[in-house]
């Protein structure tokens, strides 16, 4: 039996110390945005380290660390950048890429993940392109989404409100068009050059229109403020023209024998991509978004279907 006149001793079975306060862990509300911050600068967590997203992040075995889906789209091979994220059920990954920098969020939770995501970046004019996966398939549910560009006059901040669902992730790619652009008419110059040695009469022709280029391009050098994006795009729309100028010389010559096959070649491959990255940049400047719709097949031609693509 027990007693009931006696001391109750600190073992005793219906002990509860006054001193012991349990506290709950606060649950986050779901609704409320988990704030991920990317700094533009090195992680030193990584330094010496292989780039190594899929770990990090915590992504399940569908996806394979050495063959990602996004490894053709872009690459984390790059310098991991420093990246936080306050809920451990939303991991972040973040790393260099040339010209710009690259994201990657997901959600290994159980519920819908709402999150800011800022982005430090240098000058430029950024597209931002967003490619949002199904972790447990992600080979048949991808999407690319191009998201409002930016126009940094100098070093700033770049916001992304976004949400993903449970067992999904996202990559953020955000590629400085300035640079883009640049590096792109190196690429172009040093094909010249190559086959300058042998070829001199018509590489110097086609250098006449590239040296135009080169002028509008360095108008640019200094930067696109947000305030004078529209009048920079006279200088690209420009550097535009003398680009189709210098394509249409290097088919003539190279049709004529002029220019080597294989130099020939290279400098299509190096002008086109000029040609695409002037573009990009004037869409940036202009925050057009492309917008894809695909039609209905006709009953006469059911493999047939209508594609439109649309700046808006």
């Amino acid at each position: 039996m027990f007693g009931t006149s006696g001391p109750v001793h600190a073992g005793s079975l219906n002990e509860r110390p006054a001193h012991v306060v349990r506290h709950k862990r606060p649950r986050r509300n779901p609704a409320q945005p988990v704030r991920i911050v990317v700094m533009a600068t090195p992680s030193t967590a990584a330094t010496g380290e292989p780039a190594d997203p899929c770990a990090a992040c915590g992504l399940p075995a569908a996806i394979k660390p050495d063959s990602p889906p996004w490894d053709k789209w872009v690459s984390f091979g790059g310098t991991r950048l420093t990246a936080s994220s306050p809920e451990e059920s939303v991991p972040v990954y973040a790393a260099r890429i040339p010209n710009g920098e690259a994201v990657l969020v997901a959600n290994n939770g159980e519920e819908k993940a709402n999150f800011d995501l800022e982005v430090k970046l240098g000058r430029g004019v950024y597209t931002v392109e967003r490619w949002v996966l199904d972790s447990k398939t992600p080979e048949t549910n991808g999407r690319i989404d191009r998201l409002e560009s930016v126009v940094l006059g100098g070093r700033g901040t770049v916001e992304k409100p976004g949400w993903l669902l449970p067992r999904s992730l996202a990559v953020y790619k955000f590629t400085n068009r300035c640079l883009d652009v640049q590096s792109s008419f190196d690429a172009v110059r040093a094909a010249v050059r190559a086959m300058a040695g042998n070829h001199g009469g018509a590489c110097r022709v086609i250098m006449v229109p590239l040296h135009e280029c080169e002028a509008h391009l360095g108008s640019l050098s200094k930067g696109i403020r947000p305030e004078k994006r529209y009048d920079s795009l006279r200088y690209i729309h420009r550097a535009l023209l003398t680009v189709g100028h210098a394509q249409a010389l290097a088919k003539n010559f190279r049709g004529e024998g002029r220019l080597p096959q294989e130099g020939a070649e290279r400098l299509d491959a190096a002008l086109d991509h000029l040609q695409i990255a002037l573009t990009d940049l004037s869409a940036g400047c202009l925050n057009l978004l492309p917008s894809l719709t695909v039609a209905e097949p006709e009953e006469t031609h059911p493999d047939v279907r209508a594609v439109t693509c649309r700046l808006l």
